[in-house]
This record gives C-alpha cells, sequence and structure tokens, in this order.
C-alpha cells in the first residue's frame, strides 16, 4: 500500500535519512576546515587577522603622529613587508578615521606601489584615547630591555649565507658591531662581552637640532640615541 504523505513530512524524512547516512569528518577534514585560508593583496601574503582590505588611497594617516619615520626605516620595513607578509595590519580608529597605528606600515606600503592594505578597526570612545594608544604604540616598544648576548646569538644562527640579515633589521655594519664586543676564550668555549665603549657627546642648540643630528647618524648607520639633560 502506497501512502501521499505531505511534501514536509517526505523533507523532514530526507534530512534525517541523510544525517544517518553522511560519515562523521576524520580528523585530516577537520584540521583542514580549521586551516586559515592566506590571502593575497597585491602579490603579497597577509598572515594578520583585518577586518578589510582598504584601498590605500582612502587610509590616512593621523595628523597629530608624533611617530616620525626616516626614508632608511621605512625602505628597510617595505623590504620585510614584501618578503616576509604582512604580519600586522594598519589600526584605524572608527572614531576619526584617522590611523593609529601603523604609520610607518602604510609609508612602506606605498613605497611599494600597493593599491590595498589590510585595515584592523578599533573602537576609541574619545580623541584622549586615541592619543594614548598612539604615543604608547611605540613607547612601549622603547622600554623593552634587550639581551644582546641573545641578539648575537640569533643572529650568528640566522647568518648561514641562506637567510636575508636585512630582514632581522640589523644592517651588516651593526651586525658586525655587534659580533665585535663579544669573543670567545681559547680552550674553554665561553662567550665573554666586551664591555668597553667610546663614546661622543654632542651638545645640539635645541630639539629640532638635535632630531637632525640624530637622523643624520642614523643613515649613517652610527648607533646613537636622544637624551636629554
Amino acid at each position: 500500500m502506497r501512502y501521499n504523505l505531505p511534501n514536509k513530512i517526505l523533507s523532514a524524512l530526507w534530512k534525517v535519512d541523510e544525517r544517518k547516512t553522511m560519515s562523521r569528518p576524520t580528523k585530516a577534514k577537520a584540521a583542514e576546515k580549521g586551516k586559515r585560508q592566506v590571502d593575497h593583496l597585491n602579490g603579497i601574503p597577509v598572515y594578520c587577522r583585518y577586518d578589510e582590505a582598504v584601498e590605500i588611497e582612502k587610509v590616512t594617516g593621523h595628523p597629530r603622529n608624533p611617530n616620525k619615520h626616516g626614508e632608511d626605516q621605512i625602505a628597510l620595513l617595505a623590504k620585510i613587508i614584501k618578503a616576509s607578509g604582512w604580519r600586522n595590519p594598519i589600526c584605524v580608529s572608527n572614531r576619526s578615521g584617522f590611523v593609529i597605528k601603523g604609520h610607518g606600515r602604510l609609508m612602506a606600503a606605498r613605497v611599494l606601489g600597493v593599491t590595498h592594505v589590510p585595515v584592523e578597526y578599533q573602537d576609541y570612545a574619545t580623541e584622549a584615547e586615541e592619543y594614548q594608544d598612539m604615543i604608547a604604540d611605540n613607547r612601549i616598544a622603547e622600554l623593552a630591555e634587550r639581551d644582546m648576548e641573545i641578539i648575537k646569538d640569533l643572529l650568528e644562527e640566522l647568518d648561514t649565507g641562506a637567510n636575508d640579515m636585512d630582514l632581522t633589521g640589523y644592517t651588516e655594519a651593526e651586525i658586525e658591531r655587534l659580533m665585535t664586543q663579544y669573543h670567545v676564550e681559547s680552550g674553554e668555549g665561553t662567550e665573554k662581552q666586551i664591555n668597553e665603549q667610546w663614546l661622543i657627546v654632542i651638545t645640539c642648540r635645541d630639539e629640532n637640532h638635535q632630531t637632525e643630528i640624530l637622523d643624520r647618524l642614523i643613515k649613517e648607520n652610527i648607533e646613537c640615541k636622544a637624551l636629554k639633560s
């Protein structure tokens, strides 16, 4: 005997039967499903999370950004982005529409001639919050103390001829200078830091003169820092 069941019931029965016959996903399939696909913008891989790929002409730096970036720094950053991909997005405020973090990356992207950049939008309740985050972005990194002996060891491991040492952020001259600060004691194989330093103190007329001198020295790959007394 045949029964003419309503379409709704037939559809429900079909779905139940379909669920019974479906095989459970294997671990390999689950891993593949969870694997995040890498996007590309202008041929450059994007490994960081971002909200939107925005036309670079529509991304505006903050008019009061206090962090200045020299040509050499931007050229190096552009090289790193091209070789290693986007590891950090450009942070834009939903409140003002200005870049809060990532001015250097934005400038590097313009050097590369890309048309789109990865943008992450963040909420700031007030203008003061934007200023605080913008200032802290670079300041926190400046406060970090670097273990130069570990850095030396890492640079030695990388310096095999197969790796582009520029991507570490250290120039060839800086690496050579760092290596000369350490020597291996014969017979013991232990490394000892040479603490001697030869310093020059330059007295500047004002803050602008200090910035001018500092930029000039940095371009000459001379390790230096600005102090105020």
